[in-house]
């Protein structure tokens, strides 16, 4: 899953697939590309998406912005306060849609037969059996 999550972020931030050599480059430039790479794989939010498809996008383009501000402070110094902004802004957005989150979810429920847990969403008319805060 790690490597499948390093191809998506390094296509997203790239626009392209790159060489092997290319890639172990990078990673020894920037070795902290490595950890983003290997928290988005332990991202709750990327377990069973098939090809990182839209169910995953916010999270794949929040870790790729990530990778991208280190490669940025890493490659160019002078804009390393740039790329701190750009940090910053990436970790109000994620916190934003927690709080859309925490508003929209209720729960957990109990199924009266089953007595599985599971989550409503009154404003999208969905319910899911899955913690949508995990």
């Amino acid at each position: 899953k790690t490597s499948e999550v390093r191809k998506a972020i390094l296509d997203k931030i790239y626009k392209r697939h790159l060489q092997p050599d290319e890639e172990l480059a990078l990673r020894a430039a920037c070795p902290e590309v490595d950890w983003i790479m290997t928290c988005a794989a332990r991202c709750p939010a990327s377990e069973g998406i098939a090809g990182f498809e839209t169910g995953w996008e916010p999270e794949l383009k929040a870790f790729s912005r990530m990778a991208w501000c280190t490669i940025l402070a890493r490659s160019k110094p002078h804009r390393a306060e740039e790329a701190i902004s750009l940090l910053k802004s990436i970790a109000e957005e994620a916190q934003h849609r927690e709080r859309c989150l925490e508003e929209c979810w209720e729960g957990p429920y109990y199924h009266p037969t089953t007595s599985e847990k599971y989550w409503f969403c009154s404003s999208a008319g969905t319910s899911s059996w899955q913690n949508p805060f995990l």
